[in-house]
């Protein structure tokens, strides 16, 4: 029975000592601690230290902090602080401003008036004058005022502040069209502006009262080739009769104020017009050759030969002037190439001021002036000869030895009705009855007609013929003279055929090739050199111009062609304006156009 009592005194006693070994671990358990690690494997703790056994080891944990956060936390009641701030309703805009302000438009993916994006051009502001301000991106400090002052563009974007409203001007990758009540401005082809825009400087010429205007310049921007500037040359196909004209020299002639150069006004960059080309296609790409008579850089008067691959009759023809380009230092022209191989002589006899006889075709028959001064003339300026002495030699020998066919044109004018006046003759020195050829005016019966004459040995017969109109004195007249190789032709301004009538002999169409001369012999303008001298009654007594010959016989239809062109140039042909990559144009108080090449006005007011 002892037993049987001893067994639950025992139990009860584990059982007490299970349940407080049990709360004693609890209690342990609800202690904080922390396990450190040292850098050899140690363990450290923020207390005392002990030698490491390899496991880690409990450390109590400090007491919290009292005070602020650290100061790399976020301080939640300051947050909490702004967040419950009242918001600030943004400052009024001035009735002044808000007038100005023009509804928002999408324009290639930015709206007019969002802020810009940033660039390195900088800026420039006129010192006075608060609501005018040159701004790209950022303002810089302002810069000291000068006359002029260079603003260059840089990428992509120039913009204008006026009263703190930005105006997006210029931007890629393409050109805004922006209308406001100061300023208007026109939309360009991307492709061609931006190229352009990334290193053209732009000009800011700066006045010194607050209210004046001043002028934004921008440098011209390449078009085609180089050239700044295109413009179509169209030949009205009314004026060419009947047939195409191949390889025909057309007559440019005129006063254009954008052909002065840059320093005088105009748009030409060189300084003796070399920047000025002609060609078949509006990117100034494919050349024509051309030939400079004239040339004036500070006026713009201008006599151009420009060789035209065909000239339709049946409908209008287009080649393009070009100009404006800085690169060209060189010549463009090439004269001799404008003139087809038929030619043998073209005498242009310019300029008005000081007479020049060179031959602008290859075969280099330049004339030896004697005695003749230079006149005003029909295409620009030509040559005076007195009647009594003044010629001008342009070959020792044949200038023309075609023996079929030829012609010979020229633009004539008679000051007075005294003489047998030559165009253009050729004669050798035997005497008394040398051999000669020649083309001139003769006196029959107290008039004046135009007439041709042969000798083709010395001491021969002569076989001469003369025209159908009376000439009259201080008149101009465009006259032909030709041979198919059996007869003679004279035509007066243009196709008009003159009926022959005979004087000597028989119309044979005899041409210079035909005639056997003795040498020495010579070819001369405005005289006949026969029998060893030039032949009193033969000389011409008035103006010359444009004075040609060829080895071929030109066709009605080309020689009308020729008398439309250079008869009334102006009439012949129209010029349109100026195309290409222009830059903007725009004047205060709106809206706005103005001529090519002309300035920016933008007023401070």
């Amino acid at each position: 029975m002892r037993r049987a009592h001893r067994l639950p005194q025992r139990l009860v006693r584990l059982t007490s000592l299970s349940v407080c070994l049990a709360l004693i671990l609890t209690s342990l358990a609800l202690i904080p601690f922390r396990v450190v690690k040292g850098k050899s494997g140690a363990s450290q703790g923020q207390g005392n230290q002990e030698p490491d056994n390899g496991k880690a080891r409990k450390v109590k944990a400090e007491p919290p902090q009292t005070g602020p956060p650290s100061g790399t936390l976020p301080d939640l009641d300051e947050v909490k602080r702004k967040h419950e701030r009242e918001p600030e309703a943004p400052p009024p805009i001035p009735s002044t401003t808000r007038s100005k302000r023009k509804p928002l438009e999408s324009r290639h993916g930015r709206k007019v008036g969002d802020p810009l994006p940033r660039t390195k051009v900088g800026s420039i502001s006129k010192p006075g004058v608060s609501d005018l301000m040159a701004e790209v991106g950022t303002r810089s400090p302002e810069v000291p005022q000068s006359s002029t002052t260079n603003l260059s563009l840089s990428n992509n974007l120039l913009a204008w502040n006026r009263d703190d409203s930005i105006l997006d001007l210029f931007s890629a990758p393409a050109f805004h069209s922006f209308n406001s009540p100061a300023l208007t401005f026109l939309r360009y082809a991307s492709s061609q502006f931006y190229q352009a825009i990334a290193d053209s400087p732009f000009s800011l010429s700066l006045s010194s009262a607050k209210n004046s205007a001043f002028n934004l310049i921008p440098a011209p921007l390449p078009y085609g080739n180089g050239y700044t500037y295109s413009r179509s040359i169209t030949i009205d196909h009314g004026k060419v009769p009947n047939t195409d004209q191949a390889n025909f020299p057309l007559l440019i002639s005129g006063t254009y104020s954008y052909l002065k150069t840059v320093a005088n006004g105009g748009n030409v960059q060189n300084s003796n017009g070399y920047d000025v080309i002609f060609t078949s296609d509006s990117g100034c790409a494919t050349k024509l050759n051309h030939e400079v008579e004239t040339y004036s850089a500070t006026t713009g008067a201008v006599n151009y030969w420009v060789k035209v691959p065909t000239v339709s009759h049946s409908s209008d023809t287009t080649i393009y002037l070009c100009y404006g380009n800085s690169s060209i230092t060189t010549d463009q022209s090439n004269k001799t190439a404008v003139w087809d191989a038929n030619y043998k002589g073209v005498w242009h006899l310019p300029n008005g001021s000081s007479l020049n006889a060179n031959d602008s075709t290859s075969n280099a028959n330049n004339g030896t002036i004697s005695g003749a001064v230079a006149a005003a003339a029909k295409t620009d300026g030509g040559g005076s000869f007195n009647g009594s002495s003044d010629r001008i030699d342009v070959k020792a020998g044949k200038v023309d030895t075609s023996a079929t066919t030829g012609t010979v044109s020229a633009w004539v004018k008679i000051s007075a009705l005294d003489t047998n006046g030559a165009v253009l003759c050729y004669g050798g020195s035997a005497a008394p009855a040398a051999a000669l050829w020649g083309v001139y005016t003769r006196l029959v019966s107290g008039n004046r007609y135009l007439a041709v004459s042969s000798r083709t040995t010395d001491g021969g017969a002569f076989n001469t013929m003369t025209g159908s109109t009376v000439l009259a004195a201080d008149t101009w007249y465009y006259v032909t003279y030709s041979s198919n190789g059996s007869a003679w032709k004279i035509r007066l301004n243009g196709a008009g055929v003159e009926t022959l009538t005979a004087v000597f002999g028989t119309n044979t169409g005899d041409w210079i090739g035909d005639v056997t001369a003795t040498t020495p012999d010579k070819s001369v303008l405005g005289s006949l050199y026969a029998g060893g001298g030039y032949a009193p009654a033969n000389f011409w007594h008035g103006l010359l111009d444009e004075v040609r010959i060829s080895n071929n016989e030109r066709s009605d239809d080309w020689v009308a062609t020729e008398y439309n062109n250079q008869s009334s140039p102006s009439t012949f042909y129209t010029i349109s304006a100026a195309s290409g990559n222009q830059p903007p144009v725009a004047n205060a108080g709106g809206p706005y156009s103005a001529t090519t090449g002309s300035s920016v006005s933008f007023n401070g007011s």
